[in-house]
């Protein structure tokens, strides 16, 4: 509702702004000049009502974490399960720890989430696979954010510019086609196609991997 609301009045600001640019060029009288602006901002108003129908088609949702997975016991959770912090050392292996959201992300819709580093940045975030659910360590396997190299588990490449301390990671994904768009701060750091075949075979699940102690992150 608090997204709706502040979309909307946005909506109505550039609205009338609009409107207002349109009453000075009619009233300019330059013909070439008046075409010309005219053109353009129809031009905007094409794109702008393009990105307003991709946000329209968007379902965003709040996930929680698994209080049930089977590294919980190594975090502490607060804020009815959306909040996680990394908070006794993972015994196994190089000690990090692997957790998956409660709930998968629905195949039939285009859905956004969105995560906040409340601690740190040296983890992934991003989709995993049901299949590596009850994995210690699973990083390399998911379709994820790299914090610490900025890199992207699962797609290859490099993200645009990387996330930090206190900043807000959104993952949008329309898992019909497979695409998945990473987002810091609201602006796009990489999209990427997660392949047929394993979405065939799997759910996938919000996920995030510390890989050392006291890291935390929140979903919004």
């Amino acid at each position: 509702a608090t997204f709706n609301n502040k979309f909307t009045q946005i909506l109505d600001n550039i609205t009338t702004r609009l409107d207002q640019m349109e009453q000075r060029l009619m009233s300019a009288k330059v013909p070439n000049l008046l075409d010309d602006i005219t053109t353009r901002l129809d031009k905007m108003e094409q794109k702008f009502m393009t990105e307003i129908d991709n946000l329209k088609s968007i379902e965003f949702i709040s996930p929680v974490f698994n209080t049930n997975h089977p590294n919980a016991s190594y975090c502490s959770f607060a804020q009815n399960n959306k909040k996680v912090t990394y908070a006794r050392k993972n015994t196994h292996g190089r000690g990090y720890c692997a957790l998956f959201g409660r709930d998968p992300i629905p195949k039939s819709k285009k859905v956004k989430f969105s995560i906040t580093l409340d601690q740190g940045s040296y983890m992934a975030i991003g989709l995993a696979p049901g299949s590596l659910f009850n994995s210690v360590s699973c990083y390399s396997s998911t379709y994820s954010y790299c914090g610490e190299s900025h890199g992207m588990y699962g797609f290859g490449g490099q993200a645009k510019f990387g996330a930090t301390q206190g900043s807000v990671l959104s993952i949008t994904s329309n898992l019909a086609t497979g695409e998945v768009i990473f987002e810091v701060n609201d602006k796009e750091i990489f999209r990427g196609v997660i392949p047929e075949n394993v979405l065939k075979n799997n759910d996938m699940y919000p996920f995030v991997e510390f890989w050392s102690l006291n890291l935390s992150v929140r979903f919004l």
